[in-house]
């Protein structure tokens, strides 16, 4: 929606600006403009202050030149209008949230991984950067990049020097290069500012909904220059050719390819609707990555209410109830070459068509923790974790019938002589190990839990230096 919305920005800023519009057209073209922004602010709120800043220049500066503020004054008070007509009241609740994301995670955002020489491949559209090195990618797109970016700068200067030689014929109206010339250079600017930055994540945005701009710009240019009547012949087509075949050879390897993997071996959507049996409780979304986001895509229209665990995700709120409380299982370990699996999880295979269960008797740890370390291993009945000082779990209820909380416990280097190990749930001490005993496996009588969560904790008694006193593995509940 961003990249539909931005050219229409774009060609109301050029349409605004152009040579024999009246004042009261100006002022429509700004309510325009306004009512533009307002719109890609409900669609893209990261990307929209970047037309904010192209449209207000464009259209600031005749008025600026020419020293017309009381125009100033009507132009201002119709785009603003016109902007919050569109946009409230989420324009404040998106202002308020870019300037915390620009003050918190300007610099240091998981998107700053664009922020490398790679990022100008994918500028150009050959294909999609992982890469931190220009010498890394393949010959053919690398030259077929750098062949784009050499005509989209010349294109670039041809507008400038149009705009400013007199003399020069009109194929396209001054003041339309004009606009187009102030939009694409500042747009430019900025990609260096944030490239030397190393801001890749406001970098992202503003190339992916500045995208179509180049071909813009390309065009423009050459038709000024009557390049396009040299290049009608045989010669355009097959340059457009060439670059459509190698653009698309990339992406297929890059980005359709693994996606088609990816999706090939997932249930369809439908598999992730949640049944009639679990309407009336609190889901617990057992889920991670893209089968969380297709779990929550599908039931997007109902009303049952899905619950998280405080630590399980940043992104929901918890609901505390006593009412049952059921679980979405995900279809398999491993989904998607990563592994989703972690120690919380039964060895047994799980079923391949997503089910509803009750959530009866699952543990979750109680994560970000520092005590527990990354999982480590490849198979779901192998994965581990090393612990130090405590870990905290939360088992969900109610258990109706007696279970055990089974787990293995072995020594890491850091656990010394004079530790004990203790394991509680509720509050209550199930049993107490100490490390000549290790390795063992704990197989520890629960109490009856009435509650929807007890909480479970493994503690490390004595000195507790390091990050790797034990390992955990295979922590569950079974029926006894």
């Amino acid at each position: 929606m961003g990249t539909v919305i931005g050219p229409v920005i774009v060609a109301l800023a050029i349409w605004t600006v152009r040579r024999g519009r009246s004042r009261n057209e100006v002022v429509a073209g700004h309510a325009l403009g306004g009512w533009a922004c307002g719109t890609m602010a409900l669609t893209s709120v990261e990307a929209h202050p970047f037309y904010l800043t192209a449209f207000g220049l464009v259209v600031l500066l005749p008025i600026f030149r020419d020293r017309q503020f009381m125009q100033l004054v009507k132009c201002g008070g119709a785009f603003i209008g016109a902007y919050l007509g569109a946009s409230f009241p989420f324009a404040i609740e998106a202002w308020t949230a870019l300037i915390s994301q620009f003050v918190n995670a300007g610099n240091g955002h998981p998107g700053d991984w664009i922020a490398s020489s790679g990022f100008l491949v994918q500028a150009t559209g050959v294909t999609f950067t992982a890469n931190a090195r220009l010498m890394s990618y393949p010959f053919v797109p690398l030259v077929t990049a750098i062949a784009v970016l050499i005509v989209l700068l010349a294109s670039i200067a041809v507008l400038g020097r149009s705009v400013t030689a007199a003399g020069d014929p009109e194929k396209v109206l001054r003041t339309d290069r004009f606009a187009l010339f102030c939009i694409v250079l500042l747009v430019t600017v900025l990609q260096f500012t944030l490239y030397m930055r190393g801001v890749g994540y406001g970098l992202l945005k503003l190339t992916d909904y500045f995208a179509f701009l180049g071909s813009v710009v390309i065009a423009v240019a050459a038709f000024q220059v009557d390049l396009t009547r040299v290049a009608a012949g045989p010669l355009l087509p097959a340059v457009f050719a060439v670059y459509c075949l190698v653009g698309l050879v990339e992406k297929q390897r890059h980005i359709l390819g693994p996606y088609g993997e990816r999706t090939a071996g997932a249930p369809l959507p439908l598999a992730y609707r949640l049944g009639d049996e679990a309407v009336s409780g609190i889901l617990s979304g057992d889920l991670s990555a893209e089968p969380l986001n297709l779990f929550l895509y599908e039931n997007r229209y109902q009303t049952t209410r899905i619950s998280f665990l405080t630590s399980e995700s940043n992104r929901f709120g918890p609901h505390v109830t006593a009412t049952p409380q059921y679980l979405a299982r995900m279809s398999r370990v491993g989904f998607g070459g990563t592994t989703i699996a972690d120690i919380t999880y039964p060895a047994a295979t799980t079923p391949k068509a997503l089910t509803v269960t009750s959530a009866a008797g699952q543990i979750h740890l109680l994560l970000p923790d520092p005590h527990w370390q990354t999982p480590e291993g490849e198979e779901v009945g192998k994965l581990r974790r090393w612990l130090s000082v405590s870990g905290k779990f939360v088992i969900f209820g109610p258990l109706a019938d007696r279970r055990s909380l089974d787990f293995e416990v072995a020594a890491g280097p850091d656990l010394r002589r004079e530790n004990q190990i203790e394991i509680y749930v509720a509050g209550q001490l199930l049993q107490s190990v100490s490390p000549s005993e290790l390795p063992i496996s704990i197989h520890a009588l629960l109490p009856l839990q009435v509650g929807p969560q007890a909480a479970g904790e493994v503690r490390i008694i004595g000195p507790t230096r390091g990050i790797r006193q034990i390992s955990v593995a295979k922590l569950r509940t079974v029926p006894r």
